[in-house]
């Protein structure tokens, strides 16, 4: 077999693993199961199929048709392959970097309806970090190259790309703030369990707040990629330094006329040339870090309300 074929096939069947994973590398997400020699066979079905929630024929799939290959290679192989899906070479997601944190009830959904949360950015402060400046520099716009080899991440073995479950496991005051309103809404706990959750910034940014100067087209594309990948009934935007982007100039709202009718919390888009099949509730609110956010919360328990019964 030739060195291109064979380049060819990890790339293929790579991608068909991330596919399964919501884009998540295989090999972080399989490799405590893979490398465990105290499963049997049958074990190692189940270990799938219960963590990752997939039924045991797709379990078998992963493992009989796809891991056996992988397996055979070399771990740095596959982070490069992986690494190269991820900036576009072979994959259609290639905008996106951060991969979202998805409830295990996502599909359930709060009344039916699978909510889409979409904050500001991820911050990095670790300012003496040898890979900080390039990692968040405010013109490159892409902390990629660092997703595998973060010295702070490494520490916990983690990569950055992770970093939407990351801050959920954190439960940061923001989403305290927001998981306390939503309570008010739909009476549900643990908020996360029952929606996904990114921020629409692609890397790590050097500031504690978000700037315009960080936005670029390649966030909105990513914005489109992760509604099409989880097709939301609605989807929370939380802050006014994104609204331009995700309603102001969005071209998929169709009702922007109407948005006084709901005090500017509500309008819809409609995706359909791009896959999505039914109308989407844009949802836009404070963020739940900002002063506004408590003084105008009301507003938003009314407006989400609202939002679950269309």
């Amino acid at each position: 077999m030739s060195a291109s074929i064979y380049k060819c096939k990890d790339e293929q069947i790579l991608k068909e693993l991330c596919s399964i994973f919501r884009d998540a590398n295989p090999l972080h997400e399989l490799k405590e199961i893979l490398f465990e020699d105290s499963l049997s066979m049958e074990d190692t079905f189940k270990e799938i199929s219960e963590k990752f929630e997939v039924s045991k024929k797709t379990s078998e799939f992963i493992l009989n048709m796809k891991i056996e290959h992988f397996c055979s290679l070399n771990e740095q192989k596959i982070e490069e392959v992986y690494e190269k899906l991820r900036k576009g070479e072979g994959t259609s997601n290639y905008n996106r970097f951060f991969i979202p944190h998805v409830g295990k009830n996502y599909e359930t959904g709060i009344n039916g309806k699978k909510i889409l949360v979409t904050g500001a950015s991820f911050y990095c402060d670790k300012r003496n970090c040898k890979y900080f400046d390039d990692c968040t520099s405010p013109d490159k716009k892409d902390s990629s190259s660092y997703n595998t080899s973060c010295p702070e991440y490494l520490k916990n073995n983690a990569v950055l790309e992770r970093e939407p479950e990351y801050a959920i496991e954190e439960n940061y005051p923001a989403y305290q703030r927001f998981s306390e309103c939503m309570k008010q809404v739909a009476e549900i706990d643990d908020i996360w369990q029952y929606v996904a959750f990114t921020n629409y910034v692609q890397f790590f940014v050097p500031t504690v707040n978000t700037y315009k100067t960080y936005l670029s087209e390649r966030d909105f594309e990513a914005f489109n990629e992760t509604i099409v990948q989880l097709q939301p009934d609605i989807i929370i935007s939380w802050g006014m330094v994104t609204i331009d982007a995700v309603r102001t100039k969005n071209p998929y709202v169709v009702d922007f006329d109407k948005l006084k009718e709901t005090e500017w919390y509500i309008c819809h888009l409609d995706m359909n040339e791009l896959g999505v099949n039914h109308p989407i509730t844009l949802v836009c609110c404070f963020h739940p870090s900002s002063p506004d956010w408590n003084s105008d919360k009301g507003k938003f328990i009314q407006y989400m309300k609202m939002a679950l019964k269309e």
